[in-house]
C-alpha cells in the first residue's frame, strides 16, 4: 500500500463530499469493504484508475465495484463523520 496514494484518495473524498479528513478516511475503508478489497487497493483504483484515467494495479472487479459505489453518489449526510 502508498501511503500516499491513501492520502491522495481521503483528499479526492474530501473534496468531493466535503466531509472531514476522518469521515474521508471512514468511507474509503467502508469501501473497501463492500469491495473485498484492501484500502490500498481501492485508493490506487479511485486516484489512478478513475481520477486521472491510467492504468492502475487495482483488479479489474474492483474498480467496477467502486465505479458503481461513486455513481450512488452519497450527499454529506450519508457519510459518517
Amino acid at each position: 500500500m502508498d501511503p500516499a496514494v491513501v492520502q491522495q484518495a481521503v483528499g479526492v473524498l474530501m473534496d468531493w463530499y466535503d466531509i472531514s479528513p476522518d469521515a474521508a478516511a471512514r468511507q474509503l475503508q467502508a469501501w473497501a469493504d463492500k469491495c473485498g478489497a484492501t484500502i490500498g487497493e481501492v485508493a490506487e483504483g479511485l486516484v489512478r484508475g478513475i481520477c486521472l484515467g491510467r492504468p492502475t494495479s487495482c483488479p479489474e472487479q474492483i474498480l467496477r465495484r467502486l465505479e458503481d459505489l461513486l455513481r450512488q453518489l452519497p450527499t454529506p449526510a450519508m457519510v459518517p463523520d
